[in-house]
C-alpha cells in the first residue's frame, strides 16, 4: 500500500516535492536539521492530497500519459483514492495546525478543490493562476514548518515566494507539451 500512495507522488517529486524542499530549507527563518523532517513529510503529505485529488478526476487521462499510476494501472479503485483525498485533507490540516503552517495547508486545499474538483484546469489562464498560488502556499508551508514561536517573514523570503510564484504563474504551461494527447482527449484547453 505504501508503494501505491508513493506512485501517485512520483511523477510530482522533481517539479514540487525536491524543489519545494530545497526552497524551504533555503528561505526558513530558522535554519535547523531538526526542521528537514517535518518539512519532507509536511509538503509529501500536501502533494499526495493534491495527486489523489488530480488522479481520482482524469484516470483516462492518466491511462493515456502515465498508464503506470496507480488508478489505470489497476492498483487502487477510484472510490477508494477518493476517499483517501478527503481523509487526507483533515489529516493535512492537523498536521499543519500542529507545525504551525494551518494558513499554507488552507491555501492548498482551497487551490487543490478549484485546480481539480472546480474544473478550473480545464483552461490555461485559470489553470496558470492556481499553480501559482499552489507553489506559493507550498513554499510558504515548506518555508515555515516546525520553526517554533520564532517565525517572523524575512523580507528575502517573501520576496523569494512572491518571485517564484510570478515564474510558476509565467512558465507553467510549459510542462503540458508532454501531455498535449490526454488533454486533447479530455478537452482540456491548454497553451501548447
Amino acid at each position: 500500500f505504501a508503494y501505491t500512495l508513493w506512485l501517485f507522488t512520483l511523477s510530482d517529486l522533481k517539479t514540487i516535492f525536491f524543489p519545494t524542499l530545497v526552497f524551504g530549507t533555503a528561505a526558513a527563518p530558522i535554519s535547523s536539521t531538526a526542521q528537514l523532517g517535518p518539512r519532507a513529510i509536511w509538503i509529501w503529505l500536501h502533494l499526495l492530497q493534491f495527486c489523489l485529488s488530480n488522479q481520482c478526476l482524469s484516470p483516462e487521462e492518466d491511462a493515456s500519459n502515465k498508464p503506470w499510476r496507480p488508478i489505470p494501472a489497476g492498483r487502487i479503485t477510484t472510490g477508494i483514492a477518493r476517499r483517501l483525498r478527503w481523509a487526507l485533507l483533515f489529516i493535512c490540516l492537523s498536521v499543519s495546525a500542529y507545525y504551525g503552517v494551518l494558513g499554507a495547508s488552507v491555501a492548498l486545499a482551497l487551490g487543490t478543490l478549484a485546480h481539480n474538483e472546480l474544473g478550473m484546469d480545464a483552461v490555461w489562464l485559470p489553470r496558470n493562476v492556481c499553480n501559482a498560488v499552489g507553489y506559493a502556499a507550498f513554499n510558504a508551508g515548506a518555508t515555515y514548518v516546525a520553526c517554533g514561536g520564532d517565525c517572523t517573514p524575512k523580507a528575502m523570503s517573501v520576496a523569494a515566494q512572491v518571485l517564484n510564484a510570478l515564474v510558476i504563474l509565467t512558465t507553467i504551461q510549459a510542462q503540458d507539451f508532454q501531455d498535449t494527447a490526454g488533454d486533447r482527449e479530455t478537452g482540456r484547453r491548454t497553451l501548447p
